[in-house]
């Protein structure tokens, strides 16, 4: 999100659509340009979280699983599933321009709407299969677990998730959607 919202913040955006008018294709290029800086930022986040994680479990005599395909395997869809959050950023920040804003409305619903909409069900024990298509709860399917599978209440857990194929294209739809509202709503507009 911030790779779009900058533009706008720093009007960047104006020698860009002068040197190409076709928003599309200008859209279409910053994803391109995005998915590399997002696989980049979600290796950084993945090698920092294994050695400081790794140093800490054998510091303390827990074994750290690095030796067991299972966890490289959930570390290699973990970053499939950060790369496609590039997908998601790129779009709604095409949609919302204002960057304080982005910012705001982002962390606000992915850290307290989304995981409370997501611990209701637990609480109530049943089962809500819709959660299971917000943005966290499929970037979680492309992983195969999720911290709302954990049972903290009673032994009940928290709604199933999604099939890891259905929450990688439930990820890109958002990115796409939110993208293509973005795209159409300002097609029009002047970006200074």
């Amino acid at each position: 999100a911030l790779a779009v919202t900058n533009e706008y913040r720093h009007q960047t955006l104006t020698p860009t659509f002068l040197a190409e008018p076709r928003r599309g294709v200008v859209l279409g290029a910053k994803l391109l340009a995005a998915l590399p800086m997002g696989l980049a930022f979600a290796l950084a986040c993945q090698l920092t979280s294994v050695a400081v994680g790794g140093a800490v479990f054998g510091a303390t005599g827990f074994p750290t699983a690095l030796g067991l395909a299972h966890t490289w395997a959930l570390l290699a869809r973990g970053l499939v599933a950060m790369t496609l959050w590039t997908v998601v950023g790129v779009g709604y920040g095409t949609l919302l321009h204002n960057q304080l804003a982005a910012i705001l409305v982002l962390v606000g619903f992915t850290q307290f709407i989304e995981p409370v909409l997501r611990m209701i069900p637990t609480l109530l024990n049943t089962d809500w299969p819709v959660l299971r298509y917000l943005p966290g709860a499929a970037s979680d399917a492309v992983v195969g677990t999720s911290f709302y599978n954990v049972s903290f209440y009673a032994g009940r857990a928290a709604s199933g998730l999604a099939n890891p194929w259905v929450g990688a294209v439930t990820l890109i739809g958002y990115g796409v959607v939110l993208g293509a509202i973005g795209y159409w709503a300002s097609l029009r507009k002047d970006v200074t």
